[in-house]
């Protein structure tokens, strides 16, 4: 996780994919490293193969047992899953996933699913109420996601703010919530902007002319790509 989170998942996956193989397909815990692959790919911007990942893992069963130590997964599993519709546009069927995350996690942990929560309500249009939304639950996020989540939360509330700011009446708010991105890695949120031109342009107004070059190039990549199945994967 500490790869992905640090943007590199080329390396994640190549570690990731070792494990997998060296596990057999019916070890729960090769359902946990399939788990981790989907997430780097969701990150590198491939969210139809995160997609197959997660459905596989879905597949197998291994979370979704209460009694099971891989319980704690299944909410986020499933955030996953509503993430890479969500990234894809298909809006009606992330919030679908991510209600039945909210379903199966603790009040403790809601947090992890803030980021999620934003990016999905700005994208059905909530964008009004996301940012308070997000406000009320600034500490639980802060407590449960590492920093590299909370950088894109902030820059999405910003966003959030920019398409309903009348009379540049948030302007100073907008500015205190692009500063405190600061510093961030190229390409950060390259993942965030696919299939959603007016964010990759919204980072690139505000200087994050990585999201909109690499955003761009990653959309073509995938246009010209063929969608792979959602199930092809084993867990």
């Amino acid at each position: 996780m500490a790869l992905i989170e640090t943007g590199d998942t080329a390396e994640a996956g190549r570690r990731l994919d070792v494990l997998c193989q060296s596990l057999p397909a019916e070890s729960p815990y090769h359902a946990l490293f399939v788990y981790n692959r989907g997430l780097a790919l969701l990150r590198a911007g491939k969210q139809d193969h995160a997609l197959s990942l997660f459905a596989a893992v879905l597949d197998s069963g291994c979370f979704e047992n209460p009694r099971s130590s891989l319980y704690a997964f299944y909410p986020l599993l499933l955030n996953g899953l509503a993430a890479a519709y969500a990234i894809k546009g298909d809006v009606a069927t992330a919030e679908h996933w991510q209600g039945l995350a909210h379903d199966h996690i603790t009040p403790e942990r809601s947090g992890m699913l803030l980021l999620n929560d934003t990016y999905i309500g700005i994208r059905a249009g909530r964008c009004a109420v996301v940012v308070k939304d997000a406000e009320a639950s600034w500490a639980k996020a802060e407590g449960c996601l590492p920093g590299a989540q909370m950088q894109a939360l902030r820059v999405l509330c910003a966003f959030a703010l920019a398409t309903t700011n009348p009379n540049g009446v948030n302007d100073a708010k907008i500015r205190q919530f692009l500063e405190a991105v600061q510093p961030c890695r190229p390409a950060q949120f390259d993942h965030l902007v696919i299939n959603w031109p007016q964010l990759r342009d919204f980072l690139a107004e505000h200087g994050f002319a990585a999201a909109s070059q690499a955003g761009t190039a990653a959309a073509a990549e995938q246009a010209r790509g063929r969608p792979r199945p959602r199930r092809e994967a084993q867990a």
